[in-house]
């Protein structure tokens, strides 16, 4: 399987076949910014995590909440309360996050 990543900075994609849990390197070689895995799709936790700006702890405990209560909130709702995020944080993840719906949708058929 390929997976694809964009820097979080600069924007530039790169194409590897090692996850980001499997050791891909998270920097950018042009300007050394972090890389978000966006092919397979992540969700908005996932992103906040490769970013660095929560723990895979903080979102599987924000996940747990959600799980638990009856009205389903979004996870960036969640986390907020859970961990104060700025909101230009929360923004830039879901950047990312609608690349990696785009990316997936136009390139599909070539990385499969």
């Amino acid at each position: 399987m390929a997976y694809v990543f964009v820097c979080a900075d600069c924007g530039k994609t790169y194409y590897s076949a090692a996850s980001y849990m499997n050791g891909i390197k998270n920097t950018c070689q042009s300007c050394g910014g972090r890389l978000v895995q966006i092919y397979p799709r992540p969700r908005l936790g996932e992103i906040l995590v490769q970013l660095g700006y929560i723990t895979e702890e903080e979102l599987e405990t924000a996940l747990r909440i959600q799980k638990s209560i009856s009205k389903m909130l979004p996870i960036g709702k969640i986390i907020m309360k859970l961990k104060p995020l700025h909101d230009d944080i929360i923004t830039k993840a879901v950047k990312i996050q609608k690349k990696s719906m785009s990316f997936q949708k136009f390139h599909k058929e070539k990385i499969t």
